[in-house]
């Protein structure tokens, strides 16, 4: 077991400023700091509610320069929320590009992008 206590993931971005803005405008995640990356530059991190998981936005370029063999690619991400209703009409409302809430058996579900094109998912917990 590799035992970890928290978990950040990266999400590559070619512009981190302007996702930094999408995410904590349009999609409503919250800041919680900025850590020093790779050449000094500025590694947005943002909460989802988890005290013990992150996204942090990651400048493309200076992976693959520094980390070529990390992949760049976006993850696959699916966040359990309370209120499904109320965060595709937030996210919605707040100028995000959202698909619409579809019932997948069961599971009320719908997708996500940022300005970038990162899709991701959100799902009734």
């Amino acid at each position: 077991m590799l035992g970890a206590q928290s978990l950040d993931v990266m999400v590559c971005c070619d512009d981190v400023e302007a996702c930094r803005v999408c995410w904590t405008e349009k999609l409503e995640f919250e800041e919680v700091g900025v850590r020093s990356g790779p050449a000094g530059a500025d590694v947005p991190v943002l909460s989802f509610g988890s005290e013990d998981a992150h996204i942090v936005l990651m400048d493309r370029a200076l992976v693959e320069r520094f980390s070529p063999e990390v992949s760049t690619a976006t993850p696959s991400l699916l966040f359990h929320v309370a209120d499904i209703e109320a965060v595709h009409e937030k996210m919605e409302k707040g100028g995000a590009t959202v698909s619409p809430l579809v019932d997948m058996g069961g599971m009320r579900s719908f997708s996500f992008s940022d300005d970038e094109g990162h899709w991701m998912a959100a799902a009734e917990s």
